[in-house]
């Protein structure tokens, strides 16, 4: 009888791990934390996935703040994954993803008084893709094309 019950208690925490497993997996999570880096494989397919996510989704933010670390006094061993920025206000002044280091993918800014400022991507450090400006008041400003940080006319 004793073998029986170790036997099921087994089977019931095989089973809530695996279900645990398949909730992470299976999670609307954005995805870039600071290990996946090397869990998925390379750099190339953490970027592609990050790439995917849309920071003027204030709800995808949202879930990402907790998590990310902060720019101006990250640690050293936190190269890979989201951080952000906070004006003194308490306002969020901008989030965006480094891999080893350098900022990879997408970027968001915001003015002093939350109004969005600037969106764009980085790659290996660089204005890479399309950048939008808005002024103070929430009206676009101009928009950008940057090819390895140098701007496309």
């Amino acid at each position: 009888m004793e073998q029986i019950i170790k036997l099921h208690m087994n089977h019931l925490l095989s089973l809530g791990f695996a279900g645990l497993l398949l909730l992470n997996a299976c999670s609307d999570e954005p995805t870039g934390s600071n290990d996946e880096v090397h869990a998925t494989g390379g750099r190339e397919q953490l970027l592609e996935k990050v790439n995917k996510v849309d920071l003027s989704d204030a709800t995808i933010v949202q879930k990402l703040l907790p998590g990310a670390a902060m720019f101006d006094n990250r640690e050293s061993n936190v190269t890979t994954g989201w951080a952000k920025g906070m004006y003194p206000n308490g306002n969020l002044e901008g989030i965006g993803h480094l891999i080893e280091g350098k900022p990879n993918g997408p970027c968001f800014f915001w003015h002093r008084n939350g109004i969005r400022n600037q969106q764009g991507g980085f790659l290996d450090g660089k204005k890479h893709g399309l950048w939008i400006h808005w002024n103070e008041s929430g009206k676009e400003t101009k928009r950008e094309n940057w090819d390895n940080d140098v701007l496309v006319k």
